[in-house]
């Protein structure tokens, strides 16, 4: 399910303007060696702490673009630098600086020696319109908080205070976010808005005492609730309903709609997560300002995240009815393999039944005592006649043997798949650029299960078919005639489809 946060504000800890505990060699040696200009810089301050703080105030302005609030907490490893290349001794700037103007005097010298310069209301103005745009393809918060330090570090400005940064951040990604509601909005027609209207609607249900016991767990849902449920374990039925929530979503006509593909990714991914995060009563809501003007953002804001939402659930159910395809063939798969061993182990049982039963009738057959005419009565005393039966057609099944493989047990599972694969082969929107033939073999499936034919079929495409379901899929009847069996050509098909979709060869069609 998407990440819809869009309503987190700025993290103080994350922006605090700090220096972090743990800076490697390379960073110190690279942000922290002082030049000679540098070096000039700091004789012009008095006194030891001075020095050693306004080292610090420079080389963190150079490396991260701000001044630091306080010097309580710089890492001992920055000191310690700082303190060998000036020749003092390694102790805590915390009390720096010493009088009142010369906090500011310093950091103006900085920015003076470094090209840095104040953020002015010009410079948070031009952010503001910067961050603003960026809010309509990103709008994150942290995205948006690192592209306005990067904004702010290229052109040497140094960055604000947290509220100010905050005051910048906030109302740009508001602007941005109420741009894109009204262009999303704005591109939906009147029978589509209510579409979406109609979706967030709850169904009146009238509820009497008899059933009040029940109320919570059959209480109306909207019909938008329906498409953000779980697809539950997987069953044949539970794909079926996979394959109608995708019907149900595509009749709409708003998961592909074309101003989607216009708009960022990012910002199609926070909004759908938005509409699976908000109820259906709180997006209807949205639009009931007593403002005109909140009215229509309102509504605005409640059509861009209804449609939104309903391309990911469509591409999200897709991806489950690929994801639970997969797992019910590789059922079937393992079914059959467990019956092949379950019939391993009864044949080598049978096998060792057998040759003591022959034993044991041979021994009879021979003896001499016994008159012909009573061989057969003799016969049935020892072994009854069903259990006789029972032997001699575990003997027909020794004498067919194993032929290695598994899939002729995955045949006898066609059944099962069929309660699932016609609506699916039909409905899911498979590409199959890396396997055109297995592609003219589904689009042959999809034909032959919509007019009905059940019987095998001798024109089927058969390129596709691996060499080992060759023999189970292609025979001969009586006559000769080369015959295809519906069941293992289809079990055939589901697994290789499977077997592709996992190559990458088959892929499917996303909104």
């Amino acid at each position: 399910m998407p990440d819809g946060k869009l309503n987190d504000q700025l993290d103080v800890r994350e922006a605090k303007d700090g220096l972090p505990q743990e800076i490697d060699e390379s960073t110190l040696r690279k942000y922290f060696t002082l030049t000679e200009a540098d070096l000039a810089q700091v004789e012009l301050c008095r006194g030891a702490i001075n020095r050693l703080g306004f080292a610090v105030q420079l080389c963190t302005l150079r490396w991260l673009g701000y001044f630091l609030r306080e010097m309580q907490g710089v890492p001992e490893a920055v000191i310690e630098t700082m303190a060998r290349q000036l020749g003092l001794l390694p102790i805590s700037p915390e009390s720096y600086p010493q009088h009142e103007n010369t906090e500011q005097e310093h950091q103006e010298r900085v920015r003076r020696h470094l090209g840095f310069v104040r953020c002015e209301l010009p410079h948070r103005q031009q952010l503001l319109a910067y961050i603003t745009d960026l809010a309509q393809r990103e709008p994150r918060i942290h995205v948006l908080r690192q592209n306005a330090l990067d904004w702010l570090y290229q052109r040497r400005i140094v960055r604000p205070g947290i509220t100010t940064l905050r005051d910048i951040l906030t109302p740009a990604r508001e602007a941005g976010m109420r741009s894109v509601y009204t262009r999303l909005a704005g591109a939906l027609s009147d029978q589509q808005q209510n579409r979406i209207d109609v979706l967030l609607a709850v169904p009146t249900k009238a509820t009497t005492s008899s059933d009040s016991d029940d109320a919570a767990s059959s209480a109306p849902r909207s019909p938008l609730e329906d498409f953000k449920g779980l697809p539950g374990r997987e069953s044949p039925d539970a794909l079926s309903n996979l394959v109608e929530r995708m019907l149900a979503i595509q009749s709409l006509d708003l998961a592909n709609h074309p101003v989607l593909k216009n708009l960022h990714s990012a910002t199609r991914r926070v909004l759908a997560g938005l509409g699976y995060r908000y109820t259906a009563w709180t997006l209807r809501r949205f639009g009931q300002s007593k403002a005109p003007s909140d009215t229509e953002t309102g509504k605005a804001k409640r059509y861009a995240i209804v449609l939104c939402f309903l391309e990911a659930a469509l591409a999200e159910t897709i991806d489950a009815i690929v994801e639970m395809q997969d797992k019910l063939i590789t059922r079937t798969h393992n079914r059959a393999k467990d019956e092949r061993e379950a019939l391993l182990r009864t044949t080598e049982q049978a096998r060792g039944r057998a040759v003591a039963v022959l034993e044991n009738l041979g021994s009879l057959v021979l003896d001499p005592a016994i008159p012909s005419d009573q061989l057969r009565e003799r016969i049935f005393q020892y072994l009854p006649n069903e259990e006789l039966t029972t032997l001699v057609e575990g003997c027909r099944k020794l004498r067919v043997g194993d032929d290695g493989s598994h899939l002729g047990f995955v045949v006898k599972q066609y059944r099962y798949t069929r309660r699932y694969s016609p609506k699916m082969l039909a409905r899911v929107p498979f590409e199959f650029r890396g396997a055109p033939a297995l592609g003219e073999a589904v689009e042959y499936l999809r034909r032959i299960n919509k007019e009905d034919r059940l019987c095998p079929v001798q024109d089927a495409p058969l390129s596709f078919v691996p060499k080992r379901w060759s023999k189970y899929v292609v025979g001969k009847d009586a006559s000769a005639t080369v015959i295809v069996s519906r069941p293992a050509y289809e079990l055939a098909l589901l697994t290789t489809l499977n077997e592709r979709i996992k190559s990458g060869d088959v892929t499917l069609v996303h909104p």
